[in-house]
């Protein structure tokens, strides 16, 4: 069931499709019926503005999962409703969602964050290098060439998160090989897939995640503006 994946308070972007500005929209999902999404009335990211979208508006929905993590799917505004608060109606495909979380198809942000990696056997020495990027079910780290690995090889990863609010959080996982990329005669980057992740690290890569993705949207559109 879609409603043990997405949850009431987690948070949502949306970004409609077929205008001319490619602006986006914060809100929060204050219940779920009738599949459809009831979320607070959308906030511009960029103005800070509260917005009314048209009924009919077809947009691409990116939810920040408290469980899941983050992911998007495709949405339609359907109305509003008056509850306690102004909501507006936004109506999804269960078939979608859980063809998206089957696949694990959470949204990649790139980032550039400090990871330290240290083999559970005696492979290879510990080294630290950056990430590529990170999700909530991955990361892909930057090695040098010559690297030699096994698919289905582990790793212990630790990594440095810089949150929005000032703090740095150090995450550890148990990582699993995916797949080597060769990038030039001197680089690679490694694909590894998130085997065990606690809880509690699991929320602040999600967290992580999202305050990302929201940073690379702000300085993509001024850039687009400018």
């Amino acid at each position: 069931m879609v409603i043990s994946l997405i949850n009431v308070g987690d948070e949502i972007i949306l970004t409609p499709y077929f205008t001319d500005n490619e602006e986006k929209y914060k809100c929060e999902i204050i219940a779920i019926c009738d599949q459809q999404l009831h979320v607070s009335y959308p906030v511009n990211i960029e103005t800070n503005k509260t917005t009314f979208l048209l009924e009919g508006t077809q947009a691409k929905c990116m939810v920040l999962s408290k469980r899941e993590g983050l992911f998007s799917f495709d949405c339609e505004v359907t109305g509003r409703e008056k509850k306690n608060i102004p909501v507006i109606k936004l109506s999804y495909s269960d078939k979608e969602i859980m063809v998206k979380m089957q696949k694990r198809e959470f949204v990649r942000v790139d980032a550039a964050v400090d990871a330290a990696v240290h083999p559970i056997g005696n492979q290879f020495a510990p080294f630290v290098t950056v990430t590529e990027d990170i999700s909530a079910g991955g990361i892909a780290i930057r090695v040098k060439n010559p690297f030699s690995y096994l698919a289905g090889m582990s790793f212990i990863t630790w990594l440095v998160l810089p949150m929005k609010d000032g703090q740095f959080h150090y995450v550890k996982t148990e990582c699993e090989v995916v797949r080597l990329r060769a990038v030039n005669e001197l680089k690679s980057v490694l694909s590894l897939k998130f085997k065990t992740v606690p809880s509690d690290v699991r929320q602040k890569l999600i967290r992580f995640c999202f305050e990302r993705q929201l940073t690379l949207m702000k300085k993509r559109d001024n850039h687009i503006a400018k």
